[in-house]
């Protein structure tokens, strides 16, 4: 390097909270560190929060902060609302933020007339920002109390917590009244004056949600059937034979013999269903139980014409014009699905199988409504 040409001081990385890093080429806000190994840290654009390596971890391009932001904010609580918040009040800044030396208190003024605020907010934004690089320093300030907030003292806060968790949440559902009563006899028995007052602790019952309520009372899957959103479900069910479902069901019909009219047993059907039209693409009935050969039959149902099969059945007059090789044929992970036979023909004629997860019944919703209701 010539005498001329100056010298650029390599980055350095800060490992702390508020810091931005860059981890294969993303920049990250550090939400806390974890470990000696790992940080928990949000990516500003898609808020999505993941622990990364600390060894993978860069200095970000612009100046690396000097300090870390204030830590006794938690930046795990902070709402998507609020890093936009501070995104934006970035954007307005960047202006004030570049080197230049001729800048005047109007500059300052005018950005403090967009953001509302006064200069000396405008300023004091600056300052920090330029002091740490964090974005987490332009977040909107908490104020405590106000709606949403707690002021009730960190003793009675601990019983109304320790109340709503072992009592509260349960399948007993006590009436906020009920409540209430216990709460304060609870803080009365622990000398804690004054009482907390009825209606906030009703308030505080209330900022409880519905689903939170029935998650702890019912259950994760109970909460999810009412409340999930499952956002297209089948995304590649974009024209007919494009997704097929497979399921097995238990008929609550008894086939009984001819002559004694004696219970011979339960049947079992097999339906593949098209996910873009929702039709009945195949069928295969049986009195044994679910197997390779009834998932087979059944595929192999849908994939052929119907005419000749309705005419053995005397059903010659009635139309089933739905049939073909489908692209995509998704079952349960049940053993029946999982055999080599199927996965052999599956091959020969180009169907690619996909097996839902375990437990989400969702994924094969379209198969277990249509059985559900034979």
């Amino acid at each position: 390097m010539s005498p001329s040409q100056p010298k650029t001081q390599a980055p350095v990385l800060y490992v702390a909270k508020g810091a931005t890093v860059t981890h294969m080429g993303r920049e990250y806000q550090v939400l806390r560190v974890v470990d000696l190994n790992q940080v928990l840290a949000r990516e500003p654009s898609s808020n999505e929060k993941v622990l990364l390596q600390i060894g993978t971890l860069e200095a970000p391009a612009r100046l690396t902060p000097t300090r870390a932001t204030d830590t006794e904010r938690d930046l795990e609580a902070v709402s998507q609302e609020e890093w936009e918040i501070a995104e934006n009040r970035l954007t307005l800044l960047e202006p004030l933020l570049s080197p230049r030396r001729d800048r005047s208190r109007e500059d300052y003024r005018r950005v403090g007339e967009e953001a509302g605020v006064s200069v000396a907010t405008i300023y004091r934004w600056v300052a920090d920002y330029r002091a740490t690089e964090a974005l987490s320093v332009l977040l909107p300030i908490r104020r405590s109390g106000g709606r949403g907030k707690s002021r009730l003292s960190p003793e009675v806060l601990l019983i109304l917590q320790e109340y709503i968790k072992d009592k509260f949440l349960t399948l007993q559902k006590p009436t906020p009244a009920a409540a209430a009563r216990e709460i304060r006899r609870l803080c009365s028995n622990a000398k804690i004056e004054p009482l907390p007052a009825a209606t906030t602790i009703y308030r505080h019952l209330d900022w409880i949600s519905e689903q939170v309520k029935l998650k702890r009372r019912e259950g994760v899957k109970v909460a999810r059937e009412k409340y999930a959103v499952h956002k297209n479900p089948v995304p590649n069910a974009e024209w007919p034979l494009a997704h097929v479902q497979m399921d097995h069901t238990l008929l609550p019909v008894m086939i009984v013999d001819d002559e004694h009219r004696l219970p011979i047993a339960r049947s079992w059907i097999t339906l593949a269903i098209d996910s873009f039209s929702r039709v009945c693409l195949g069928l295969y009935l049986s009195l044994d139980s679910p197997s390779a050969m009834s998932a087979g039959m059944c595929v192999s149902h849908a994939i052929m014409p119907k005419e000749s099969w309705m005419s053995r059945l005397g059903c010659g007059d009635i139309e089933w014009p739905f049939y073909g090789v489908m692209d995509i044929l998704q079952m349960d992970n049940a053993r029946e699905f999982r055999g080599n036979m199927l996965r052999v023909a599956a091959k020969e004629y180009h169907i690619d199988l996909h097996l839902r997860p375990v437990k989400v019944p969702h994924y094969g919703a379209y198969a277990h409504s249509t059985d559900g209701g034979q």
